[in-house]
């Protein structure tokens, strides 16, 4: 049974601001809250956090240990046990592992990252929350049409045929994905499959800020429309904790375009609030 968390998600805003800063770190805001949660709420949170927990894998296998990133959901000392004896890494941060020390790759020709991240994407493909398997399929997704939009382009620059680069740049392997590879048309085929690539299609690519701006709007929306009903549910909070994420990268590219986002963020939390107060 989902439970409510209406006293958590009426104080999101106090606890994303407060007076000296502009947001509270996302690191540190995981950190506040993940105690708030009950039963396995917790190792939804921290599944959010697995992403950043795959940067710092690949950082320590590349002898980069000083790179890791705090929003991963495993310290730097308790990462680098885990990846010597693993015995509460996720299952597929486990194979990835055995794979990398046996030189099996995943897939032929793709980076470590990319490896690893196939096999979360796999896993979380087949995750018991509906919101996380929803997310992260959709994720999986768009990240490939954009990276097959990067290729097809390079290829265009130098007269390839891109189909050959398509293979070793796509990670995992949906529905999307195998239509991607198979179509030589300028959308890919995709407009029944998945309706919002039309929305990526059109974005301007000769400005990058715009371009940036218009896909993390698209992740923003598809946020709201799967946490839809969740009201003060679960799922609203790893809404807020993902668009959180996006706000704290706009912070550092550009200030201007995050504090927007992040006026955004609040203002729907407190009208949510007072739309179910009524």
């Amino acid at each position: 049974m989902s439970r409510s968390y209406y006293y958590l998600v009426a104080g999101l805003p106090d606890l994303l601001l407060d007076e000296t800063r502009s947001a509270a770190p996302f690191s540190e805001w995981v950190r506040d809250v993940e105690p708030q949660l009950a039963g396995d709420d917790p190792s939804l949170l921290r599944t959010l956090r697995y992403p950043y927990d795959n940067r710092n894998i690949v950082a320590a296998l590349d002898g980069r240990q000083s790179e890791h990133d705090d929003r991963g959901a495993f310290g730097p000392e308790e990462l680098a046990a885990e990846m010597k004896f693993p015995e509460s890494l996720p299952a597929y941060a486990a194979a990835f592992l055995e794979t990398h020390r046996e030189g099996r790759p995943v897939a032929p020709g793709l980076a470590l990252l990319d490896q690893i991240t196939w096999l979360f994407y796999e896993e979380m493909f087949g995750h018991r929350n509906a919101f996380l398997r929803e997310w992260f399929l959709f994720d999986c997704n768009l990240r490939n049409l954009l990276a097959a939009l990067a290729v097809r382009e390079a290829a265009e620059r130098s007269s390839q045929d891109p189909r050959a680069a398509l293979a070793s740049a796509l990670v995992g392997r949906t529905d999307v994905t195998e239509q991607i590879l198979r179509s030589t048309a300028p959308d890919f085929g995709l407009g029944g499959m998945a309706p919002w690539s039309a929305r990526v299609l059109a974005l301007p690519r000769g400005d990058l800020v715009a371009f940036e701006k218009g896909v993390d709007t698209l992740r923003w929306q598809t946020l709201d429309e799967l946490s839809v009903y969740s009201y003060f549910g679960i799922e609203m909070v790893l809404a807020f904790c993902l668009k959180l994420a996006m706000v704290e990268r706009w912070m550092g590219l550009d200030a201007a375009e995050g504090k927007g986002l992040l006026e955004k963020l609040v203002d729907e939390l407190r009208t949510g609030v007072g739309k179910a107060d009524r």
